[in-house]
């Protein structure tokens, strides 16, 4: 996948969500309060629960 692949799909994401997953700056990103729990490994295993989906876990937040 290339990199503005995954800069778009990420963006829908955000749009789709509603909230920002990362900020973005000249350095690159950083997670949001939002974005964290899809990168760092354990809050992520919550995505995987039967039925979980991104809407679901961006409201727990």
């Amino acid at each position: 996948m290339t990199q503005p692949v995954l800069t778009r799909g990420l963006r829908e994401l955000e749009t789709v969500l509603g909230v920002e997953l990362f900020e973005r700056g000249p350095r690159g990103m950083t997670p949001t309060l939002y974005g964290a729990p899809w990168i760092e490994p354990q809050p992520c295993s919550r995505f995987r629960a039967p039925g979980s989906t991104a809407r679901d876990s961006v409201q727990s937040c």
